[in-house]
Parts: C-alpha cells; structure tokens; sequence
C-alpha cells in the first residue's frame, strides 16, 4: 500500500484572480487544479507552490511526530483489518491532528483580518484570547492600511501570490506582513523560518511590480496557537537581495521540473 500525498497547490490567472478550482469533467462540483490544467490555462504558480520544491526539514519532523504519536495510540489491529487498513487508520488519526492545526491557523487568521477590515473582534472565547497581543501591537504600530488580503503578481519572474497586509507603520515606513500561526517549539521560542523571509521578498516584488510603493520592511508576525503570545520577526533588509536571487533559482528549478514556463503577458 502506497499513502498518497494531498494536493493543495494554489494557482492565479493573469490578472491576479485565484484559480485554485475548476470544474469536473463529468459535473458534479469542483476539484483542484492540477499542473496539466494550469498548462492548458496558462495559470501562474503561487509562491508557496513553488516552496513545495525544497525540503522543510522542521515541519517534516513535525509531521513524522503526530505520525509516531497516532501509530501508539492504535497499535491494535481491529478484527478483520488488514495491514493496509491498519495503517490507513493511523495516516487518518495523524492527518486529523495536522487538520485540527491547519484549522485553528485558519481561524486566527481569519479573525486578525475581521479586526484589521472591519474593527471587530471575534467572540470566539478559544481565538479570541489567542488574537489579543496582535491587537494590541496593531494599535501600537499601525498607521494606515494600504490593503489586507492583496493577490500579487509577478509576470515577468512567473508566480503569484496573496499577501496578508500592507500598512504604514509609525515611524518605521510601510511594511509587508505575512502572518502565521504555530505552537513554541522545543527551545520555546516561536520560529521563523527563511522560507518566511523569501515568501515576503517574493510578495513585495511582485507588489512592486505593478506599480506600488515599495515596502521598507518586511515583517513575519508569529501567533502562538496555544496561549496569547506574538512574537514580531524584521527580516534584515541586508540579506533581502540574496533571499531574491534564492527564490529566483527556486522559481527556475520548479519550472524546469514541471516542464511549464507560464507565459510572460504584456
């Protein structure tokens, strides 16, 4: 038996527009985007698509862990399964565990972007709590708001992608964030990682790009899923020019790989 790898590429048109879906063949609703489907489309990758193509060697562990951890809590076979459907069980019960994660991800970002839009904190009384020092900072550091939400794109380079927030901050010029949700890690410390640094420089490009103003800094704000906790991460502007050039190469490799070059739309 052979565990299938989830797909959840992201992909964009042109003009920004996501295209993450399209339509079944036989009806009945949508499925994902595939590579064959983007090539007939001619779809723009996202940033964090084109990630996929290095290793990341801490959320692999992570993973490995709930693997370990969800295989002890069923080591028992039931009666008639087989080995196959045991350990299908367990990839479900681990995959559950990621899931629940990715979800609560999801809420806190979703609630960070009521509060950014709209001025509302959520009455949820699990995210609440979780969102409270980001509101705090916000009110703190924030100026103005260019946009939340913002698809980006890249023609000339050959990707896409969504960034969570641009603003002016006080003193300090305009910013791009990129928000993320996760647990303190073993050395208790909420991590960033270079991957953040090279989504972010790859987002203020492509923002660039089109015509904005370009950020001055860029910023990884790391939520803590478990208690209120931030932790705000600058990214040194020394080191932006080779995260670029690191990305670029990465952009290169993933096309050579896929055999797809998005064309360049004038």
């Amino acid at each position: 038996m052979a565990l299938k790898p989830s797909s959840d590429s992201h992909w964009y048109q042109f003009d920004g527009s996501p295209m993450h879906e399209v339509e079944k063949a036989t009806g009945g609703g949508m499925r994902p985007v595939t590579l064959r489907d983007a090539r007939k489309l001619n779809l723009l990758p996202s940033v964090t698509t084109i990630q996929k193509e290095i290793d990341k060697p801490f959320l692999t562990m992570w993973r490995i862990e709930q693997a370990i951890k969800a295989a002890l809590a069923n080591p028992q076979r039931f009666d008639g399964e087989s080995e196959d459907q045991h350990i299908l069980r367990i990839s479900r019960a681990a995959n559950a565990i990621v899931d629940d994660a990715a979800k609560r991800g999801t809420l806190i970002h979703e609630a960070i972007e009521q509060y950014i839009n709209f001025g509302s904190i959520t009455e949820d009384t699990v995210i609440r709590p979780l969102i409270e020092p980001y509101i705090a900072w916000h009110k703190e550091n924030v100026e103005s708001i260019d946009y939340t939400e913002k698809a980006v794109v890249n023609r000339r380079v050959g990707y896409a992608g969504r960034l969570d927030l641009k603003f002016k901050a006080r003193g300090r010029g305009r910013c791009i964030v990129d928000f993320k949700s996760r647990k303190r890690g073993s050395d208790g410390k909420l991590a960033v990682y270079e991957e953040n640094f090279e989504q972010l420089e790859a987002y203020r490009r492509a923002d660039a790009e089109s015509g904005n103003e370009r950020a001055e800094r860029l910023l990884t704000i790391v939520i803590n899923s478990e208690v209120p906790d931030i932790r705000v991460h600058e990214w040194p502007e020394d080191d932006a020019e080779k995260v670029w050039r690191a990305f670029c190469h990465l952009v290169e490799r993933w096309k050579i790989v896929k055999d797809y070059n998005p064309a360049i739309v004038d």
